[in-house]
């Protein structure tokens, strides 16, 4: 097991590695099943392991956030020192309780309802929303690109889900 996780890891990070040379200024974002950081039942299931292995690999590949399942809840976490954001978006089966704060801090939400994740992209924010089962739309965040300039986001408020800067909260129907 050990050295075919090494093997995924040195995979993963000759592609980011690749991708950073031959598509600068581009998203990497990355998936898998283990959350890195957590505010759900396996947050302490890892012993840091992921954040000592995966996070790294991560970071230097200039991922701007890694989505994962494996809690059955909906989060956002951003935890200080690092560019990456983590979004579990396992709600699709049986939810679990969430704690109020991720162990490392960082956690911009932690909700233990059914619902799922919708991610936007433009040039130099991601839009990252989740949406409860009953269908309403229950966070808004906005990312930016690792290296970007920044500047004005190229999200269309006129779309279900645009939001937009001027939208009171952001979010659909509540304006």
């Amino acid at each position: 097991a050990e050295a075919y996780a090494a093997a995924q890891l040195a995979w993963a990070a000759g592609a980011l590695a690749r991708s950073r040379a031959e598509h600068p200024g581009r998203w990497r974002l990355a998936v898998g099943h283990h959350p890195i950081w957590s505010s759900g039942q396996h947050q302490f299931e890892d012993d840091g392991r992921m954040r000592a292995r995966v996070l790294p690999v991560l970071e230097a590949g200039g991922v701007a956030a890694y989505f994962s399942g494996h809690d059955h809840d909906m989060q956002h976490i951003k935890p200080p020192g690092t560019p990456l954001h983590q979004v579990i978006s396992g709600a699709g089966s049986k939810v679990r309780p969430t704690a109020s704060t991720a162990p490392d801090a960082g956690a911009r939400l932690a909700m233990g309802r059914q619902g799922f994740a919708v991610v936007s992209l433009a040039r130099e924010r991601m839009r990252l929303q989740f949406v409860t089962f009953e269908g309403a739309w229950s966070y808004l965040a906005e990312v930016p690109r690792p290296g970007a300039e920044g500047g004005a986001s190229a999200f269309d408020p006129s779309q279900p889900g645009g939001g937009g800067a001027g939208a009171r909260g952001g979010l659909p129907g509540e304006g």
